[in-house]
């Protein structure tokens, strides 16, 4: 009897039904991004991008590199170990040929070391065999068979008094040069270094056509200026109105050309005056004259 009184009061059309409550709406805002933001995004992306495109070159490079060096490393390697072999081969070169050899024969063919000791410094030097500077202040002393002074050495070569000085040096210790007085003269082993072929440098007119041909502009129009004058002095002021430069770059240009004796400067007070060398003069005959 139990089970039909529950099925009984399940079935009963008069007990109301009981729904579930409907679910809650649930509001989920999501962030939106502006305009100016993206495109600021956009930005940091493409640089991230770049970035990482320089850093794959910036390897790339730095493995080319490596590889240079390298190679480098090998050439120099090979370089320094052909050096080293280099003297035994010389030797053993020099021993061969001097092999069963008298002394007359080695020195009828001398060797390449030997002929190499001998380039400099001999009675029998040819004018090449001099440096160029010892060899042009050679050349410009045996011009003048009664010699030259210093000044005007610095003025037939264009050295200045340092280079000069050292050039007169190496050739007195050549033997090639000897002071007579205030003079420097060429000996006889240095007119045999020089050979009677030499060009010599000009002198007079000609000396002076040489350095107006080859002085930079600013000197060389203060050059003729003083040149146009002679045998009377220029007053400083008066270049300057003559070539429009200022003092400082008017002085500048006569300190380069009094330091190749080109003009004596303080003869008055501010005045320049041009070189007796120009014009083939010597000192005394210009004091006559003048």
């Amino acid at each position: 009897m139990q089970p039909d009184k529950q099925e009984a009061v399940r079935e009963s059309p008069d007990e109301p039904v009981v729904s579930p409550p409907p679910p809650k709406e649930r509001r989920v805002e999501l962030p939106v991004l502006k305009d100016a933001q993206v495109r600021t995004l956009e930005r940091t992306l493409a640089g991230f991008d770049d970035v990482g495109k320089r850093f794959h070159q910036a390897l790339d490079r730095a493995a080319t590199l490596g590889d240079q060096a390298k190679s480098a490393a090998q050439e120099v390697s090979t370089a320094l170990r052909a050096f080293q072999a280099a003297p035994a081969a010389r030797s053993a070169l020099v021993r061969d040929q001097q092999t069963g050899a008298t002394a007359a024969s080695i020195l009828e063919r001398p060797t390449a070391v030997m002929v190499s000791r001998r380039t400099v410094g001999t009675v029998d030097d040819h004018p090449r065999t001099l440096p160029k500077g010892e060899h042009r202040v050679l050349t410009a002393i045996a011009q003048y068979q009664g010699g030259v002074t210093r000044e005007q050495l610095a003025v037939l070569t264009g050295y200045k008094r340092s280079s000069r000085d050292t050039y007169v040096q190496r050739l007195r210790e050549r033997g090639h040069v000897e002071p007579a007085g205030a003079r420097l003269v060429a000996t006889a082993r240095g007119d045999a270094a020089l050979g009677h072929d030499f060009e010599p440098l000009p002198t007079g007119h000609d000396l002076l056509k040489y350095w107006l041909a080859r002085l930079p502009e600013g000197e060389r129009r203060v050059l003729e200026i003083v040149v146009e004058a002679y045998p009377k002095a220029v007053d400083r002021e008066v270049i300057s109105e003559l070539t429009g430069y200022r003092r400082s770059s008017r002085d500048t240009y006569l300190q380069r050309l009094r330091a190749r004796q080109l003009v004596v400067v303080g003869i008055g007070r501010g005045e320049v005056k041009a070189s007796a060398d120009l014009f083939g003069l010597s000192a005394a005959i210009e004091a006559h004259a003048s």
